[in-house]
């Protein structure tokens, strides 16, 4: 399901495709505190998004960064907000106070979605270069939960 996204560009700070391996290399080093929710369509079985919240090394211990991804042809239909529910409560019962977004500055609908979702801008990092050179703002917002 990621592959795709990375493959459109402009939604993911992520540029090289995840083969199979490396996915589950990272998950099985996912620490005790990361959080996998999956959406599936219950009639096809298909995954249809996913949220994860993780530790991250330039974070405080108690703010997590969360990274939401749903398939483009299954947008706006309210996935990303019921995983954001699901997501929530689980991150506030392993201890995360705050919640960290980084968003690309080019990437407006997941600008629009986690301002929707209540998070606020505390930084931007201006003029990241993506692989090929290119710069791109990247824009930090925080929830409270």
């Amino acid at each position: 399901m990621l592959n795709p996204i990375i493959r459109d560009g402009g939604t993911t700070a992520i540029e090289i495709e995840i083969d199979l391996g490396e996915q589950s290399a990272y998950l099985a080093k996912a620490g005790p505190r990361n959080i996998f929710i999956v959406a599936v369509n219950r009639l096809s079985g298909e995954i249809t998004g996913f949220q994860y919240v993780e530790d991250h090394h330039d974070l405080p211990k108690f703010c997590g960064d969360i990274g939401t991804f749903v398939k483009r042809e299954n947008g706006r239909r309210g996935i990303a907000s019921t995983l954001n529910h699901l997501t929530f409560a689980k991150a506030r019962s392993s201890g995360f106070v705050e919640l960290n977004a980084t968003i690309r500055a080019d990437n407006i609908s997941g600008l629009e979605f986690y301002e929707h979702s209540g998070f606020h801008t505390v930084s931007i990092m201006p003029r990241q270069p993506l692989r090929n050179g290119e710069p791109v703002d990247r824009i930090n917002k925080r929830l409270t939960l």
